[in-house]
């Protein structure tokens, strides 16, 4: 239900005891504001993809990735299972033998081919003291899923402190607005909260995800424009009204969640000094 003048006036009040809501349209339309220019505290986070069918670790120093109900999903050096769980997910790949019969001379003739296989694990909190993990359905979120289950999209996707943004929330960096980002298109300033993460912590803390690790190069625009450095200096703004629920339309972003998701770990060092 959209709010009328006098229940948008009483929480952008709210709001400015903290953030400082202001208008923007230029219209003069009430029924979207945005927050004053903070200064950001950003780091990036990807995607690691490991070669399962190569571990370079000893027997003793391998772990398991499992579910919540204790079945075993993968297996994987326990310095790649750190690894997925700070950047919340993982692609493990492995490459298996695959024998199909094709006629030839009128006769059945087996060929043994390899093939690459490709799985995705999202690390979704501790269960009785170990990681649990759940595996990602690639075809229906092609990275991987977020805060309650959102699928990221590289570089429009944001993870945030819960306790000041909740999934859905937009954010506007000024700075990036109109960067020419590696697929060519020209990115537009926004970004939505999608996920959460141990280590985010406080209203201007946040983390951009840029993707698969594999793609995400010394010379990306982001990268160049300093956010993975905390004292960048860049400023940014939350967005509220008809401004950020254009955004969301844009994005296709739906509360339709792709697979649930339970509570991730809140002690997130402790749980990567206890692997």
């Amino acid at each position: 239900m959209p709010m009328n003048i006098k229940q948008l006036s009483t929480v952008c009040f709210t709001l400015s005891l903290l953030w400082g809501c202001t208008p923007v349209d230029p219209t003069g339309d009430s029924t979207s504001t945005r927050t004053t220019s903070r200064q950001l505290i950003p780091t990036v986070y990807h995607i690691p993809t490991y070669d399962v069918s190569k571990l370079k670790c000893s027997e003793s120093s391998t772990v398991d990735l499992k579910d919540r109900e204790g079945r075993v999903l993968a297996r994987a050096c326990a310095n790649q299972v750190v690894d997925c769980v700070m950047q919340g997910s993982c692609l493990l790949k492995e490459h298996v033998p695959e024998v199909t019969k094709v006629l030839r001379k009128k006769k059945l003739v087996k060929i043994t081919k390899v093939i690459e296989r490709l799985h995705g694990y999202n690390y979704v909190g501790k269960i009785d003291g170990r990681y649990a993990f759940q595996e990602i359905d690639l075809k229906s979120c092609a990275y991987t899923y977020g805060a309650s289950g959102w699928c990221l999209s590289p570089n429009f996707s944001v993870a945030a402190d819960p306790k000041y943004h909740q999934p859905g929330d937009v954010i506007y960096v000024p700075s990036l607005a109109g960067t020419r980002l590696p697929s060519g298109e020209l990115h537009d300033g926004y970004f939505i909260v999608k996920d959460t993460g141990g280590a985010i912590k406080g209203p201007d803390r946040f983390d951009f995800f840029l993707g698969l690790r594999r793609n995400v190069r010394r010379d990306h625009p982001f990268l160049l424009l300093g956010l993975n450095d905390k004292k960048s200096g860049l400023v940014f703004q939350k967005v509220f009204g008809r401004e950020a629920e254009a955004i969301r339309n844009r994005r296709r972003f739906s509360h339709k969640l792709p697979r649930a998701k339970i509570q991730a770990d809140k002690d997130f060092k402790e749980s990567v000094d206890q692997i």
